[in-house]
């Protein structure tokens, strides 16, 4: 896969599909059954964000490096994929001290998913 979209996306040829997958598979997941270990977030001070994400669909750039430490030279490209693909999105309602944000829409099904089945019976 080579993307030329953006000088980010340029910088990147990537040949191994599946390491692309895995670290997407890192933040679009269902919760309740590919889990985090909250006790791990919560050592490193990312708790609040790891909640944040599952309750609002929300992920911290802090949530993003943690998650993606391995990879840590590649997390603007995935980021860049992820907003030319439309599965991420800068997110700027949340006033921090700088801190970017981004929302998730494949994660806002959760969010709705008692309203939905409320509707549907």
């Amino acid at each position: 896969v080579h993307l030329t979209a953006t000088e980010v996306l340029k910088n990147v040829i990537v040949i191994n599909i599946q390491w692309l997958i895995d670290a997407l598979g890192k933040v679009i997941r269902d919760g309740k059954v590919h889990t985090f270990d909250e006790n791990e977030f919560d050592n490193v001070g990312l708790k609040q964000d790891l909640e944040i994400l599952y309750e609002e669909a929300i992920a911290s750039r802090d949530f993003l490096e943690y998650v993606w430490k391995d990879d840590h030279k590649e997390i603007d490209f995935f980021i860049e994929l992820m907003k030319r693909t439309m599965l991420l999105s800068e997110y700027k309602w949340i006033a921090s001290s700088g801190e970017k944000y981004y929302i998730i829409p494949s994660l806002l099904s959760r969010r709705y998913e008692d309203d939905v089945k409320t509707l549907t019976e």
